[in-house]
């Protein structure tokens, strides 16, 4: 699977290649989201889930109290206390606007305010870990629950990865995320040579970073049926592709 990050591009080419857009929540228009939905493309809706930015129509709705410091990376941006209740339903209804907006998934940033203290409201890990599993199986999961199976085959790996990347608090990279996504779903494409295929799961799993078991079980889930038979079958044979 290819993806495309083009949040801060104001003109999004939606014919180049890429079978995910990587849109801003605000910026875009709905007409670029349907024409992307039209060539066959999945789109996720960028927005900062621990950041007050000063230019959003729902800046005004942060409470005083609700506010850390300044974002010291990006201008206009104040980190949130992801503890209060209102920041939540802020981020609530950021996720509901991607609903009307038919985003086929969201890609929640800045939620990382607690790693050495950036927000300054002395927040722990566990508080990162509580608001993030919120916005995964609270409204998010709401949201989920009424997408369409060809959607939710998209949102599921993507909830997966959350998991995996907050639960564990060991990558923070939405990159990383992503990698991750295209890894599950690289297939051998029919005039690709078996070398290349291995060559571009191996890059993919040493850049996670993957076992070479897991690495191995990937490869074969990758390859067409009859030749995965084969290749399971004969499994201890295929040491020389590593």
């Amino acid at each position: 699977m290819a993806w495309n990050d083009v949040i801060n591009e104001p003109h999004i080419n939606t014919g180049v290649h890429g079978d995910m857009f990587v849109v801003d929540l605000f910026d875009v228009p709905t007409s670029i989201i349907d024409d992307l939905h039209r060539k066959g493309k999945r789109v996720i809706c960028y927005f900062s889930a621990g950041t007050k930015e000063d230019w959003r129509n729902d800046a005004g709705k942060f409470p005083p109290d609700g506010l850390g410091v300044p974002n010291k990376d990006w201008k206009g941006e104040t980190w949130v206390d992801i503890r209060n209740s209102q920041v939540r339903r802020i981020m609530r209804d950021r996720i509901a606007y991607a609903k009307s907006r038919h985003c086929d998934g969201v890609d929640p940033d800045n939620v990382d305010g607690w790693a050495q203290n950036q927000a300054g409201l002395h927040l722990t890990s566990d508080n990162q870990l509580d608001y993030n599993r919120y916005l995964a199986t609270g409204p998010a999961l709401t949201w989920f629950n009424t997408l369409s199976d060809r959607s939710k085959e998209s949102w599921n790996a993507i909830k997966v990865l959350f998991e995996e990347k907050f639960t564990n608090f060991k990558n923070h990279s939405a990159m990383a995320m992503m990698e991750g996504q295209i890894l599950n779903t690289l297939k051998l494409g029919k005039s690709q040579q078996l070398e290349d295929f291995h060559s571009q799961i191996l890059e993919k799993g040493n850049l996670l970073p993957k076992s070479e078991h897991e690495v191995l079980a990937r490869f074969i889930e990758g390859l067409p049926e009859k030749m995965e038979f084969f290749v399971r079958a004969g499994q201890h044979q295929i040491c020389l592709l590593r």
